[in-house]
């Protein structure tokens, strides 16, 4: 019994040695230097930096998204921040040196240059270092905290790397990324006037007062203001008032412009009080908001379902002055481009409404004959989307070596929305006002069962309407024109769809020819 009892003790022994040594294995000795922080990137929570008088304070959500706020709120370039979390947690720091204390008066931890930084890490925890002056021996830098109770060096890269905030962080395009898809509103504001734009029905509107409607109508192309005066399927009315068809292209581009422009300086907050009004920010030159249901994800922005940029007039060559959220940036001239355009420019003045490429089928014909068929099956790889379609069917004699067949259809799908209006015709069932010779028919299908259809060909005067005046071609060959055979709608366009189907027909050989 006293045997047992006696290997009993020898065996809890060798338990609590193996649990002493296993501590010790997991515990870390700072005195000779070791990580800066001893904690895990995944824990950290929260970011504070303390310097030159200012707070700034990440916090990162539960979906891993940072957010900046304190002395300013801005938008985060998130990979940017998660790599700064990574430097800190993967930086060391020196041995501790001897005869000195916490936070030591003599390496000014609360002198000008100084920089502190909080790390939170949840439950509670937090950790704080605090860095000081500069050794002029070895370049490292006196610090203090991160759970040791003496001083320390660290490397000069670990202060740089703090030094830099926040303007190291903040998202470096001018919106965080979003979809466009998103986007249900614009507003350009231009001095007192604010313009909206606004997504229904498959396409964009402009927003006309009704009462002004003729006055507003006046600042539009010659071309808008004929079309609105021959035809109505470019007006509706909605919310008190009347809004005419926007080019969606041009808001796309908008939206690209705005969103995606990269940001090429940043102002300190003390610099850019300074350059408000002298670079017309406040009050505004011209203001972009972009509105759509949870568009922003960043809960610290001014309003939860929308972005805002204020746009100067360029201060130096290719720079455009920005205002966003209360942070005055600097990028390039295209930022602005379509948003400080000319208004008229955003009114849809092509002869086709429906954006053929977001179709599903399409056919191009020629004096009755089939030269192409597409489809859209593929994905789309740019904006534009014309390389998600493909090539179905050919004319019969088509050489085996026109490989770049299906390229002529993927441009068609695009050109089919870049045809201008050269004049407003009056509208005509009469199929003949298109001459038969070289006349070009394309229809088109979507999958939920409309279909649409357009012929192009040149004009017969005789055929004209009583008052139509086509415009003279600059070069005196006959005018050519878009008809609608379902609507009647007549206008004049350039003769390029013609000139593309005379090109494919003119490659077509017989089926039996040698």
């Amino acid at each position: 019994m006293k045997r047992l009892i006696l290997i009993l003790g020898v065996v809890a022994l060798a338990a609590v040695a193996g649990l002493v040594l296993l501590g010790r294995r997991d515990t870390v000795d700072l005195t000779l230097g070791g990580p800066l922080f001893a904690t895990d990137p995944d824990r950290i929570e929260g970011v504070l930096v303390t310097r030159g008088g200012l707070q700034y304070r990440f916090d990162r959500l539960p979906g891993g998204t940072w957010t900046l706020g304190g002395a300013i709120g801005d938008y985060v370039d998130q990979t940017a921040m998660n790599a700064l979390v990574a430097d800190l947690v993967a930086a060391r720091a020196g041995a501790i040196l001897p005869g000195t204390e916490r936070e030591d008066r003599r390496y000014e931890f609360n002198g000008p240059d100084a920089i502190r930084v909080r790390l939170y890490l949840g439950g509670g925890e937090d950790l704080g270092l605090a860095i000081g002056t500069v050794n002029p021996v070895t370049g490292n830098y006196y610090a203090s905290g991160a759970g040791r109770d003496r001083c320390f060096p660290v490397a000069g890269a670990v202060r740089d790397r703090l030094n830099t905030l926040p303007v190291s962080v903040q998202a470096r395009t001018l919106l965080p990324a979003f979809a466009r898809a998103d986007v249900e509103e614009i507003d350009l504001v231009r001095g007192e006037a604010t313009h909206r734009f606004a997504r229904a029905d498959g396409a964009w509107w402009l927003r006309l007062d009704a009462a002004r409607r003729s006055t507003s109508l006046a600042a539009m192309t010659p071309v808008v203001q004929a079309y609105q005066a021959a035809y109505a399927d470019r007006t509706r009315h909605a919310d008190g008032a009347v809004w005419i068809m926007a080019d969606g292209d041009l808001l796309e581009r908008l939206m690209s412009e705005v969103g995606e422009t990269i940001v090429r300086d940043i102002l300190p907050p003390r610099d850019a009080a300074r350059r408000l009004e002298a670079w017309q920010l406040d009050p505004p030159w011209r203001v972009v908001t972009l509105r759509g249901e949870g568009l922003n994800p960043d809960p610290g922005a001014p309003v939860r379902d929308e972005f805002t940029l204020v746009f100067g007039p360029p201060v130096e060559i290719d720079r455009v002055p920005v205002l966003r959220r209360g942070n005055v940036l600097l990028t390039d001239e295209v930022a602005s481009k379509v948003a400080t355009g000319a208004l008229s420019d955003l009114v849809l003045d092509d002869a086709v409404t429906e954006v053929v490429r977001h179709a599903d089928r399409l056919r191009f014909f020629r004096e009755g004959q089939l030269l192409l068929a597409a489809a859209r099956t593929g994905a789309a790889l740019t904006g534009e989307g014309r390389r998600a379609w493909r090539l179905t069917a050919s004319a019969p004699g088509t050489p085996p070596a026109r490989d770049d067949l299906e390229g002529v259809a993927q441009d068609l799908v695009i050109d089919l929305n870049r045809q201008p209006i050269l004049a407003v015709l009056p509208p005509t069932d009469d199929a003949a006002v298109l001459a038969t010779a070289g006349r070009v028919r394309v229809e088109v299908e979507w999958d939920d069962g409309r279909s649409r259809a357009w012929e192009v060909g040149q004009l017969v005067p005789a055929r004209l309407p009583a008052g139509a005046a086509p415009v003279r071609t600059s070069d005196g060959a006959p005018a050519a024109a878009l008809w609608e055979p379902a609507t009647g709608r007549l206008l004049q366009v350039p003769a390029t769809l013609i000139v593309t189907a005379r090109n494919l027909a003119l490659e077509v050989r017989a089926p039996d020819s040698p």
